[in-house]
């Protein structure tokens, strides 16, 4: 996401100064956008820089205080929802009722898939959200 970010930053900035603003060659400390994409720790937690407000809508506990990042919801309005993603899952496969717990709007596949994965990856308890799905 952030590369994103950089490039269109860059491409902006290119267009009004000119390719010699952004020598080719020029070292990190050159290079303003690159320091702010290096800092890891940072990006890593940015859920810690949340509201206290800004509560998982099932346990009802502030989304910063998680150890791992919160799982994303999409609304069809473009609103995003946190969720504390093993608490979700659990909640999904042991009601059956594959909706968004705030909009009340179906979840896809896709959506059952990605939670999936994001329990893999952060290493949580498998709730085997695509497979209740599908039955």
């Amino acid at each position: 996401m952030w590369k994103i970010r950089n490039l269109v930053w860059r491409e902006r900035n290119t267009e009004d100064w000119g390719e010699s603003v952004f020598p080719r060659k020029a070292r990190k400390q050159e290079r303003p956008w690159i320091m702010i994409a290096t800092n890891s720790k940072r990006r890593k937690r940015w859920w810690k820089h949340l509201s206290d407000e800004e509560c998982d809508p099932i346990t009802l506990e502030p989304i910063n205080t998680l150890s791992y990042p919160p799982f994303e919801l999409l609304s069809k309005n473009g609103k995003i929802w946190y969720y504390d993603g093993q608490v979700l899952a659990h909640y999904l496969v042991s009601t059956g009722s594959f909706l968004n717990p705030m909009t009340r709007v179906l979840l896809t596949r896709e959506d059952c898939a990605r939670l999936d994965e994001y329990l893999a990856e952060y290493n949580l308890k498998r709730a085997r959200v695509l497979r209740a799905y599908m039955q």
